[in-house]
């Protein structure tokens, strides 16, 4: 954010908000208001107080995101996260943040992950064509639900007619898909390896074509860079110029989970 001597960062940043209102709403669900989302903006920057060194044009690109996809950021939910890198304000949707997009598209997606030991003891199944799959409960040591015993991620798409389709990804995709992240030896991929496997397999499944695409979806995987979704209509509608603009410019990355700061100043609400 541009700091001003006059106001507090957490007002500089409000203000700056405030003003990008008409904006939102042009592009925003009924299921959110921009001043819902302000306050909830302000709150991330008050638990991550670097997002105030943020530049108004990234901070901008990544509240517009979250306006479109109708997701609220922060732990809490886990639908998306604001992350800061340098000075660059990016945007992470989460794995349970694209299952709700799913959702509100009519399609219900739900992704886990099978470790080495399912696999060996006849837990876990699946073919290809015709795509079936079948994984067993089976209580596991915690030693055998280790990062490097994880073998695959699959997920799974129930579409509105009742068709289902699948993707599995093996360790050896899901591997090559961290190495493409920014943040490939840290961060979400270092301390949350099973919930960034089952992202992966659903960004996988989302953008192989067979499950409808809504302009929410799009965005949200649009946000990210090793992601071009297929969008059943090439040029989606986009209500407002300036954030396709913006979305053009994206260079978001795979980032960092950044924990927040527990002895940062609270934001204020905008009233």
């Amino acid at each position: 954010m541009t700091t001003s001597t006059a106001l507090q960062p957490h007002q500089q940043m409000g203000s700056f908000l405030t003003g990008m209102e008409t904006r939102m709403a042009e592009v925003m669900p009924d299921i959110l208001t921009p001043k819902a989302l302000i306050n909830i903006v302000l709150k991330c920057a008050g638990d991550v107080p670097k997002l105030y060194a943020c530049s108004d044009k990234s901070l901008a690109l990544s509240v517009m995101v979250l306006a479109e996809t109708g997701l609220k950021p922060g732990a809490t939910m886990g639908h998306a996260y604001l992350i800061p890198r340098g000075n660059e304000c990016t945007v992470l949707i989460g794995y349970k943040g694209l299952v709700e997009l799913a959702r509100r598209n009519g399609v219900h997606v739900r992704a886990e992950v099978v470790y080495q030991k399912e696999i060996d003891d006849g837990a876990f199944s699946a073919t290809v064509e015709p795509p079936t799959l079948e994984h067993s409960f089976l209580p596991l040591e915690l030693a055998d639900k280790a990062d490097k015993h994880l073998a695959l991620a699959y997920a799974i798409a129930v579409l509105p007619g009742g068709h289902r389709v699948q993707t599995i990804l093996d360790r050896g995709d899901i591997d090559a898909r961290r190495k493409r992240s920014a943040a490939s030896g840290n961060g979400p991929w270092g301390t949350d390896f099973a919930a960034m496997a089952r992202k992966s397999a659903i960004r996988a499944l989302l953008n192989g074509g067979l499950v409808p695409m809504s302009g929410a979806m799009a965005a949200a995987l649009g946000s990210e860079p090793d992601i071009a979704p297929l969008v059943a209509d090439p040029k989606p509608r986009r209500p407002n110029a300036d954030l396709m603009e913006l979305l053009d410019e994206s260079a978001a990355q795979e980032a960092e989970y950044v924990e927040p700061d527990a002895d940062a100043p609270k934001a204020e609400p905008v009233a």
